[in-house]
């Protein structure tokens, strides 16, 4: 059994800088596109299905199939970065609305997000808040030698400064 390959819709969407424009292509391109390209499946972000009622997912479900693009993963919708806890529980209802919908369409996968889409003002600081992030667990944290003893790194067993 050889590799199979597959793509994200999100990368027939790169914000205007593509050859595509400044919106993404309709699904029903995508998956065409896809197809053209020889690629064995496509997940599915949310954002790009315009409708979930059952009749259209049935449509897109026969698009893909029809062109041979297995549909193999959903990508759900929401973002669970909110101090509200009332939004969220809409936020479960959400996702377990896009479990729904991976069904529908015979995907095996729904990926799910923790959230953190609006808490930066541009791409650019979310990417730096990132790094930052990034470089506060590289010295936070230690990998263990596989067999090593773990060891603590509590503020009881941490040398002191200059120690």
């Amino acid at each position: 059994m050889g590799i199979k390959l597959a793509t994200s819709t999100y990368s027939f969407h790169r914000l205007g800088m593509g050859p595509e424009g400044g919106e993404p292509p309709p699904l029903e391109r995508m998956i065409e596109r896809c197809a053209d390209l020889g690629l064995d499946g496509i997940e599915i972000l949310g954002r790009h299905i315009d409708s979930t009622a059952p009749p259209d997912l049935h449509a897109i479900k026969g698009l893909a199939a029809r062109h041979g693009v297995a549909i193999v993963a959903v990508s759900a919708h929401h973002n669970f970065v909110t101090p509200d806890p009332g939004r969220r529980l809409e936020q479960i209802d959400i996702l377990a609305g896009w479990i729904d919908v991976a069904h529908q369409l015979g995907a095996p996968f729904v990926r799910a997000f923790g959230g953190r889409w609006g808490t930066a003002q541009s791409f650019a600081a979310f990417m730096a808040a990132g790094a930052r992030s990034r470089r506060w667990r590289a010295t936070a944290t230690t990998t263990p030698t596989p067999g090593a003893p773990r060891r603590s790194r509590s503020p009881a067993t941490t040398p002191a400064a200059g120690a």
